[in-house]
């Protein structure tokens, strides 16, 4: 894509739009690929991601739709990702909360880091990071930080295994989970961990309480094949 059609993309980007605090640093070479500019080569690839100016710009690979500008500021070694501009359109993107589509932009970044590095403070725990270890002993995941409720995850993975959802899914680890979400209120935050390696086909969700001292539940989501 030329500067033309960048510029294009960036001048779309609505009116209606809402601005929340992303707080990544990366290194200057971790952010090179994304100063250079990353473009789709097929369908399977979903984004289009380039600098102008100070911004680094997310669009939609299929539609060129702007979904998110990221303000960012490099300085000598280090490139400051501050916060972010979230399209509010509707018939763009669909914002189902503000910490989702912070989380959605952290776990685009990852994918696309030149290596498997800390994007999120929380990875750097010591119990979170022993227990990824064991989990990931060759650091070979990517792995994308996220925060729900108790309420939130009750309510997703209810959703999941009811119908017409447990047709079409299969949720491990929810039962072991759930119970151990039985002495806990619904407004309690969790620090979920998304661990994923798309070459062995592997993804699991980790949730630990807030304080990250201990591990609740451990969720697989398999899609269940038609015969």
């Amino acid at each position: 894509m030329d500067i033309d059609g960048n510029e294009s993309i960036a001048a779309s980007f609505p009116a209606n739009y809402t601005n929340a605090e992303l707080g990544i640093t990366l290194s200057a070479e971790q952010f090179e690929p994304f100063k250079t500019g990353i473009y789709a080569g097929s369908m399977d690839e979903k984004w289009n991601i380039f600098v102008l100016g100070d911004v680094l710009f997310f669009s939609r690979s299929w539609t060129n739709n702007c979904i998110f500008k990221v303000y960012i500021e490099e300085q000598e070694d280090l490139v400051l990702l501050k916060n972010v501009d979230i399209n509010n359109d509707p018939a763009e993107y669909r914002v189902v909360d503000i910490k989702a589509s912070v989380d959605h932009v952290k776990w685009i970044i990852q994918l696309y880091l030149s290596r498997q590095e800390v994007v999120d403070p929380k990875l750097k725990l010591p119990f979170i990071r022993d227990t990824i270890r064991k989990e990931d002993p060759d650091n070979e995941c990517s792995k994308i930080v996220g925060s729900r409720t108790v309420a939130q995850v009750r309510h997703i993975y209810n959703a999941l295994n009811s119908s017409p959802n447990d047709e079409l899914f299969t949720v491990r680890g929810w039962v072991k989970f759930e119970a151990n979400l039985l002495s806990r209120v619904d407004k309690e935050a969790l620090v979920s961990i998304y661990i994923a390696n798309k070459a062995k086909d592997i993804a699991k969700t980790l949730y630990f309480d807030e304080t990250a001292n201990e591990l609740l539940g451990s969720i697989i989501i398999e899609k269940i094949r038609a015969e």
